[in-house]
Protein backbone atom coordinates (compact mmCIF):
# COMPACT_ATOMS: atom_id res chain seq x y z
CA UNK A 1 0.00 0.00 0.00
CA UNK A 2 1.63 3.42 -1.18
CA UNK A 3 2.20 5.90 1.93
CA UNK A 4 0.96 8.99 2.63
CA UNK A 5 3.29 10.87 0.37
CA UNK A 6 2.39 8.61 -2.55
CA UNK A 7 -1.06 9.53 -2.01
CA UNK A 8 -0.79 13.07 -1.70
CA UNK A 9 1.22 13.08 -4.96
CA UNK A 10 -1.26 11.31 -6.85
CA UNK A 11 -4.63 13.18 -5.25
CA UNK A 12 -2.38 16.70 -6.48
CA UNK A 13 -2.07 15.36 -9.96
CA UNK A 14 -5.66 14.22 -10.42
CA UNK A 15 -6.49 17.95 -9.77
CA UNK A 16 -3.72 19.23 -12.24
CA UNK A 17 -5.53 17.00 -14.63
CA UNK A 18 -8.55 18.33 -13.90
CA UNK A 19 -7.61 21.81 -14.12
CA UNK A 20 -5.67 21.10 -17.24
CA UNK A 21 -8.74 19.96 -18.77
CA UNK A 22 -11.26 23.46 -17.18
CA UNK A 23 -8.50 25.46 -18.40
CA UNK A 24 -8.37 23.84 -22.18
CA UNK A 25 -11.91 24.18 -22.60
CA UNK A 26 -11.74 27.84 -21.51
CA UNK A 27 -9.32 28.39 -23.65
CA UNK A 28 -10.78 26.99 -26.17
CA UNK A 29 -14.23 29.10 -26.27
CA UNK A 30 -12.42 32.47 -25.88
CA UNK A 31 -10.15 32.05 -28.58
CA UNK A 32 -13.74 30.98 -30.30
CA UNK A 33 -15.40 33.72 -29.47
CA UNK A 34 -13.02 36.70 -28.45
CA UNK A 35 -10.11 35.39 -31.12
CA UNK A 36 -6.81 34.65 -29.86
CA UNK A 37 -5.14 38.01 -29.25
CA UNK A 38 -7.69 39.06 -27.12
CA UNK A 39 -6.11 39.77 -23.62
CA UNK A 40 -8.76 37.34 -21.66
CA UNK A 41 -7.72 34.58 -24.47
CA UNK A 42 -4.41 35.62 -23.38
CA UNK A 43 -5.17 35.32 -19.60
CA UNK A 44 -6.20 31.75 -20.43
CA UNK A 45 -2.81 30.62 -21.80
CA UNK A 46 -1.26 32.12 -18.87
CA UNK A 47 -3.10 29.47 -16.74
CA UNK A 48 -3.44 26.79 -18.56
CA UNK A 49 0.63 26.85 -18.93
CA UNK A 50 1.04 27.69 -14.88
CA UNK A 51 -0.82 24.54 -14.35
CA UNK A 52 1.24 22.68 -17.01
CA UNK A 53 4.56 23.72 -15.52
CA UNK A 54 3.01 22.65 -11.76
CA UNK A 55 2.63 19.28 -13.99
CA UNK A 56 6.05 19.02 -14.44
CA UNK A 57 8.11 16.66 -17.14
CA UNK A 58 4.98 15.80 -18.74
CA UNK A 59 3.77 19.02 -18.56
CA UNK A 60 6.37 20.71 -20.35
CA UNK A 61 5.59 18.95 -23.14
CA UNK A 62 2.07 19.91 -23.58
CA UNK A 63 3.14 23.61 -22.43
CA UNK A 64 5.45 23.61 -25.51
CA UNK A 65 2.34 22.43 -27.70
CA UNK A 66 0.43 24.76 -26.43
CA UNK A 67 2.53 27.73 -27.31
CA UNK A 68 2.84 26.96 -30.92
CA UNK A 69 -0.38 27.00 -31.55
CA UNK A 70 -0.10 30.41 -30.75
Amino acid sequence: MPDDSVKAMAARLEKYEEAEEINRRALDIREKVLGTEHPDTLTSVGILASVLQNQGSAGIFAYCRLCTRM
